[in-house]
């Protein structure tokens, strides 16, 4: 006997459900739709700025830095590139592992590494160390520490060292000069920075994106009146005679009288610029610019030259110097030896402080400061150098016969090297005095 198949009910969904499917699933593509529009039309530029800002830094190009040559090109300061490396310091911190082979190269601390940039967890960028050689740079580079970059810069170098160290100059780190000639052209030697756009991959390193928005622009070179061959000698003169004399110090200037270009500047002791360590800062004075000084007898020839060009004296004028001395006032002025009577030309001779202060107390006051203006000194060098004094040389309206007497002979003023080599080059030029120059 058999039964028969029973059919299978077929149960239908109720059209209200269907519909209310239908909407949900709608609705929620809309809402998807409606955000992706407003994330990628109506927020992208802002979402894109703070992508940048985690993503994207700027970072400087440095220009190359222009050379300083003497007068027939040879280099007395150039620079070298070399590697620095920068952090972001919370991204190497993220990654503790990297802490310790990345101090070992730089011959750093672990722990005073991590201590250098958890003090700085909340800056985006920060040199680790500076001017290292490409191979350590490359070391570094290939530990692919998170945060870590490495970018191009320049060093100073200064071929001559001590030679000419003084008027060259040097830079700090950051290649700017802070001393001589350095100094003095710093806008013409520096030229302009660039900028190149650097990106942060996910993984936290940076790498460069290789987009140069700003291309630097590297600076011109400054050629100097100086000759390296007459400068090489008269350092080397000046120091062993500095040494044999046991002075504290000691300077030279060389100067062509027809042109005014000074053709040797240096002082003693030195520095060597490229040491930075063990620089003396007493050392790195130009002193024939900087330091000044009571000129003593050499003011002599002016004021007997500056005498007969004014007809103050005549040509044929002697003077009794005695048994070398003689009394103004309150001052007992005195010859090594008695020289007796002396014209002006043996007055020179024998440098004799009597017949100089007489033939100072008979021009008067006035005219022996006219004389010492006459020859620059107290003027400005009109030398665009950092440090350079001009000296001082009293109004004659407050001077007594002492002070005429003294000055006579280069006492009660102070004056530079350099104002004296101007002076005695206008005395070389028959009374025409140059402009010095570098």
């Amino acid at each position: 006997m058999s039964r028969a198949r029973r059919k299978p009910q077929v149960r239908t969904v109720p059209a209200w459900r269907r519909h209310s499917v239908t909407a949900l699933v709608l609705a929620g593509a809309v809402v998807v739709a409606l955000r992706a529009f407003e994330l990628q039309v109506l927020d992208r530029a802002f979402l894109e700025g703070e992508s940048d800002k985690r993503a994207i830094r700027h970072v400087e190009i440095p220009a190359h830095r222009g050379a300083i040559r003497d007068r027939n090109g040879e280099p007395l300061a150039v620079s070298a590139p070399v590697e620095s490396v920068w952090v972001v310091p919370g991204d190497l911190l993220a990654a503790p592992d990297y802490l310790a082979p990345v101090a070992d190269l730089l011959g750093r601390d672990a722990a005073d590494l991590r201590a250098e940039l958890a003090a700085r967890t909340d800056r985006r960028f920060y040199w680790l160390a500076r001017h290292l050689s490409p191979a350590q740079a490359q070391r570094i580079n290939a530990l692919k520490a998170p945060g870590i970059a490495t970018t191009r810069e320049y060093r100073r170098f200064y071929p001559t060292g001590e030679i000419a160290a003084q008027l060259v100059g040097l830079t700090n780190i950051d290649g700017k000069g802070l001393e001589g000639i350095e100094a003095a052209a710093n806008d013409e030697l520096a030229g302009r920075p660039g900028k190149r756009r650097v990106i942060r991959a996910r993984d936290g390193r940076v790498v460069d994106s290789g987009i140069e928005l700003q291309q630097a622009q590297p600076g011109r070179d400054v050629h100097l009146t100086l000759d390296l061959r007459m400068q090489y000698l008269a350092y080397r003169e000046l120091k062993a005679a500095v040494q044999r004399h046991g002075a504290e110090s000691g300077m030279v200037v060389v100067a062509d009288v027809d042109s005014g270009d000074i053709l040797a500047m240096a002082s003693a002791p030195g520095f060597n610029p490229n040491r930075r360590d063990s620089i003396d800062s007493a050392a790195m004075r130009n002193r024939p610019i900087t330091d000044v000084f009571e000129p003593g007898s050499t003011v002599k020839p002016l004021l007997v030259a500056h005498a007969l060009e004014h007809d103050l004296v005549p040509a044929g004028t002697t003077y009794d110097t005695g048994d070398g001395w003689m009394q103004v006032g309150r001052l007992t002025v005195q010859d090594v030896s008695a020289y007796g009577e002396v014209d002006l030309a043996r007055m020179l001779k024998k440098s004799s402080n009597v017949g100089a202060a007489r033939l100072g107390l008979d021009m008067g006051a006035e005219a022996v400061f006219d004389a010492f203006q006459t020859f620059g000194f107290a003027q400005p060098m009109y030398m665009d150098f950092p440090g350079a004094a001009t000296g001082l040389l009293r109004f004659w309206g407050d001077w007594d016969k002492v002070t005429t007497a003294t000055a006579a002979y280069g006492y009660g003023m102070s004056t530079s090297a350099l104002h004296l080599v101007r002076a005695y080059a206008a005395i070389a030029r028959d009374g025409e005095m140059p402009g010095l120059r570098m």
